[in-house]
């Protein structure tokens, strides 16, 4: 056995001993690595480790050597990591390797700083052109369809920077279109200033988030070969960024385009939005991006039920389930309400209104009234309220659909909180485009500001080629893209997926949420691997044993003058008859009922003029000194006297259906119409009631 660095090989005891853990990435964070274990001081050992036991030493101290384990026919490329230093005792170590390797050398670095750092400093950057507009030539060609040969990036007008005007928000845009893509020098506004931006600027293109997985690993030195994201429909997910001064100069920097968090991070991200994990071979230096629902649905890639030493012990887990969020921090992403149940429990149905019913809101031909509605081109719920004043119909925003997937029907949960930012989609200039936020500059100064170094994680799938759009091209987290013809009328085109929690769970997690719901059983115990397995062992594919299809959890193996296996624990996946699963909610019948405004003041009125009208008569009769030739009741007008809003009355389920009656206080003012006997002339006369009780309902009736 030998353990190689490039300083020498390391002196081992004659009994020395290494235990390797691998681990299912998709299972433990813990990556592939030793247990820890000791190495002489020995004057040798030291110098491999470059003397790092010194507290005099002029350079900084090392924790960790690029490093060779050979047992046998079996090598492992990795990274030594030095733990604890014993001047005499002894150097404590482990060995990380495969997928640690790549996280341990990297994982802290930030994307952007990659980007940069490429090339010996000169940065992955495109110089495709040698001016402005002649990369603004090549992306209108990209936008509007003339040019297909671009793999890397896409671009469509997203909304930033928000401002207010007599309390009304305004957006502007990074990627404008005005029959064309606006980039040429102009005023731009920021709040209450205007400033000259030169040409170039406000354009910014977005990677495919397939592009940034496999650029970001062969910046890093691998090459990615299988990658989940190429394929349709996730091909189409683009990564946005706010940079304003992406191209003012005709140099276009990816690392302007990534976003600022870490490898680490960004692996995490895909992890907890999709599912889906890095399966990478350091020996190799290649990387499969594969998802966990592909890897429930994959046919086992060996039949370990010969390997077996003895029995498998079984544990049954408690039920759990998974829980899904993203962040909703960009103003006017905030979920309607926590998750879709709750919404559900209290409003009980909703009805999904394309453009164009959406657009008949308040007038008459709207064809729905008086219920939750959801705006599907932006996913927007929308109570319809009544006004406890006049009965009026009114709008009131409650929020987005990127509602947490939490169905509460477990004691025990997995949470996979993603930490990408969801953009509102919002309307501008008579389009429904995503809003992301303030603007970013990565090369210029902006209002005597520094440059910026934040980007946030923002997904949006790419729409492009639907016969009928504003845009050639556009962006959206929704399931539904509006399109608008010239004869005004409009409706949606259905895109294969949407990016909230809901929509994502059908794709990258119920599989997996069934396992958890079901008791996740696990099985243990030792496989006897061949040594050619044992080389590259897969643990991200599943297993046969006994008919039965394994998800490997964790594996060990121990290496001293041969290697031996230690414990094996899987996953059973498998479907029961009697298995549980997540069942859909049921928005409910949609009835096409309205509200009507009713109230008792008709019949007050009109019980206080029979017993009021002789009285008036002769008070009449007094005051113009003749007697009347006619009196009669004409109409009447009220005020309420106490204050109660708009309220959502609830949806009306049958015909005839009345509300719950309210009782409000109110002035009354009773219209009295006479013509004094011998007179042609009609008068006019009122009378104030004060302060009555009166009682409101509403009845529902057929549209």
């Amino acid at each position: 056995m030998k353990l190689t660095t490039a300083n020498g090989h390391l002196d081992l005891p004659k009994d020395f001993a290494m235990t390797m853990r691998r681990t299912n990435p998709f299972l433990s964070d813990e990556g592939d690595a030793s247990l820890p274990c000791t190495l002489p001081a020995s004057a040798n050992n030291k110098a491999v480790f470059e003397h790092t036991e010194r507290i005099d030493r002029s350079t900084r101290h090392v924790n960790k050597i690029a490093a060779s384990l050979q047992c046998g026919p079996i090598t492992k490329n990795g990274q030594l990591i030095i733990d604890t230093v014993h001047r005499l005792d002894g150097i404590d170590v482990s060995f990380a390797i495969e997928n640690s390797d790549l996280y341990s050398q990297h994982k802290d670095k930030k994307l952007k700083e990659i980007f940069r750092d490429y090339n010996n400093g000169e940065g992955y950057k495109r110089t495709d052109f040698d001016s402005v507009s002649g990369w603004m030539t090549y992306l209108n060609g990209i936008f509007s369809g003339s040019i297909t040969t671009e793999t890397d990036f896409t671009i469509f007008p997203v909304a930033i920077a928000p401002y207010k005007d007599n309390d009304e928000t305004y957006y502007q845009a990074n990627n404008e279109y005005s029959g064309g893509l606006v980039w040429q020098k102009r005023t731009v506004r920021e709040g209450d200033i205007a400033m000259l931006v030169p040409d170039g600027y406000g354009i910014s293109p977005f990677l495919y988030l397939h592009r940034l997985v496999a650029l970001t690993f062969e910046v890093l030195g691998y090459t990615v070969v299988q990658n989940c994201f190429a394929a349709s429909p996730l091909s189409a997910i683009v990564v946005l960024n706010n940079s304003s001064d992406t191209l003012v100069k005709p140099v276009l920097h990816y690392a302007d385009l990534v976003p600022n968090c870490t490898v680490s991070e960004f692996l995490d991200f895909l992890l907890k939005k999709f599912h889906a994990q890095a399966k990478i071979d350091s020996t190799a230096k290649t990387v499969s991006i594969v998802l966990m629902e592909d890897l429930l649905s994959a046919t086992p890639t060996s039949d370990i039920t010969g390997m077996v030493n003895g029995d498998m012990e079984m544990a049954i887990s408690p039920s759990s389930r998974v829980v899904l969020s993203s962040k909703t921090d960009i103003e006017g992403a905030a979920y309607a309400e926590e998750t879709f149940d709750k919404l559900m429990e209290k409003y009980d149905f909703y009805v999904a209104l394309n453009e164009d019913e959406f657009g008949k809101i308040g007038t008459a031909q709207q064809a729905y009234f008086d219920c939750l509605i959801m705006r599907k081109a932006t996913g927007d719920f929308i109570v319809l309220e009544r006004s406890m004043s006049t009965g009026a119909q009114t709008q009131r925003r409650l929020g987005t659909n990127y509602f947490r997937y939490d169905r509460r029907n477990s004691d025990e949960t997995e949470q996979f909180d993603s930490d990408d930012s969801m953009p509102p989609m919002v309307d501008f200039a008579k389009m429904i485009i995503p809003f992301i936020g303030e603007r970013k500059h990565f090369h210029t100064s902006y209002l005597g500001s520094e440059a910026d170094t934040d980007q946030d994680i923002i997904l949006v799938q790419e729409y492009k080629n639907i016969t009928g759009t504003v845009l050639p091209r556009g962006g959206t987290t929704q399931k539904f893209v509006p399109l608008v013809y010239s004869q005004a009328h409009a409706y949606e085109a259905m895109l294969p997926l949407a990016l909230h929690p809901y929509e994502l769970y059908k794709t990258f997690w119920q599989r997996y949420n069934e396992l958890l719901l079901n008791y996740k059983v696990t099985l243990t115990g030792i496989v006897e691997y061949p040594l050619a397995e044992l080389m590259n062992l897969d643990m991200v594919s599943p297993k046969l044993y006994r008919n039965q299809k394994l998800i490997p959890m964790e594996s060990e193996s121990t290496f001293s003058g041969k290697v031996s296996n230690g414990e094996s624990s899987f996953i059973l996946a498998k479907t029961f008859a009697n298995s549980v699963s997540d069942e859909d909610i049921d928005p409910g019948q949609v009835v096409r009922l309205k509200w009507v405004w009713n109230d008792n003041m008709r019949e007050f009125v009109a019980e206080w003029w029979r017993a009021n009208e002789a009285r008036i008569e002769t008070q009449l009769t007094q005051m113009e000194g003749a007697p009347l030739e006619r009196i009669r009741f004409d109409n009447y007008t009220f005020q309420f006297t106490d204050n109660m809003p708009d309220a959502y009355i609830g949806p009306p389920m049958e015909a005839g259906q009345t509300s719950a009656t309210v009782v409000r206080r109110a002035n009354i003012v009773v219209n009295i119409k006479y013509v004094v006997e011998g007179s042609q002339t009609e008068k006019n006369w009122s009378e104030q009631i004060l302060d009555q009780q009166v009682s409101i309902s509403f009845t529902a009736v057929t549209y």
